[in-house]
């Protein structure tokens, strides 16, 4: 009897240390409006160009922050949002063709 009663408390004792934080309200995270606007421009299937002209591929995939990944000869590129810009309606990344082949 005083064996489940020990294995009672320390259950008890064990659930309340956990209370605090799980109650404990997280933080907001807000999204500059800016960055969401971004992830929607940016949609799969669109090509990207690169600053020096050349078609690096079509997006594969997108991210929450607006980045893009690109298959390219086999290799997934990821192009980082911030280096992302529509110039005459075109996707383009700010980066060369090389500076985006060393990113992994």
């Amino acid at each position: 009897m005083s064996r489940k009663l020990f294995i009672s408390s320390i259950i008890s004792v064990s659930l309340m240390a956990t209370v605090p934080f799980a109650a404990q309200a997280q933080p907001e995270v807000q999204v500059p409006e800016a960055t969401a606007v971004e992830s929607r421009a940016v949609s799969e299937g669109e090509i990207i160009s690169t600053a020096d002209g050349q078609r690096l591929g079509r997006v594969y995939k997108t991210f929450a922050d607006g980045g893009a990944a690109v298959i390219v000869r086999h290799k997934m590129v990821v192009i980082p949002a911030q280096t992302l810009s529509r110039t005459e309606g075109k996707l383009t990344t700010s980066l060369s063709y090389r500076e985006a082949m060393k990113r992994d």
